[in-house]
């Protein structure tokens, strides 16, 4: 297969996964709000702003720093995975401190669980980026495809099945968990190491 091929292979793949994923995110989030009030997305929108910085800095480009290798050692592996579990460790632990602080600014004593309970994937995050990193760097873009179509699919139905129980903001906080839950197992399954 010609360079050309791969990469239009993996564009291909790479625009599926992101707008399949994201397709799927739509219309669940579309059903989720026939169900849930505006007021569970908003406790869950006032948390996205730490958790994406949050995500940022346990990667702190250690993902990307592995995918420019010409090959990939066991050490970098190794170093990238401890390296990222210690940074999901301590922001975990500067979360689960702040939670107070975090629900007293917004007036919203339920952002204390929340956050706690939605931290729990920032560990999930961190212990797939070698998977990612490798199968990025190998090209491997169908599995990851695959990985976050599925992933997607079954939180999102998941998501769906709390809300219609009444499980309220909690079923957006189960989705937004179980999304970086689900990704890790396939990707364990599909790259283990």
């Amino acid at each position: 297969m010609s360079l050309t091929q791969k990469a239009l292979g993996g564009f291909a793949w790479t625009a599926l996964e992101k707008f399949g994923a994201q397709g799927i995110q739509f219309l669940v989030i579309i059903i989720l709000a026939r169900i849930l009030t505006p007021s569970d997305f908003g406790l869950i929108a006032m948390l996205m702003i730490f958790f994406a910085i949050a995500q940022n800095l346990i990667d702190s480009g250690f993902s990307q720093a592995l995918i420019r290798e010409n090959e990939i050692t066991e050490e970098d592996k190794s170093t990238t995975f401890i390296l990222n579990f210690v940074f999901a460790i301590i922001i975990y632990v500067a979360l689960w401190f702040s939670a107070p602080s975090i629900a007293a600014f917004f007036e919203q004593p339920e952002l204390v669980e929340l956050t706690r309970f939605m931290g729990l994937a920032l560990f999930f995050f961190s212990i797939t980026v070698v998977q990612r990193a490798t199968l990025t760097q190998e090209l491997k873009f169908r599995d990851q495809a695959y990985i976050q179509l599925v992933a997607s699919l079954i939180t999102g139905i998941v998501a769906i099945i709390l809300a219609y129980y009444d499980y309220g903001v909690w079923a957006l906080a189960f989705k937004y968990v179980l999304i970086a839950f689900f990704s890790s197992i396939f990707y364990y399954l599909v790259n283990p190491w």
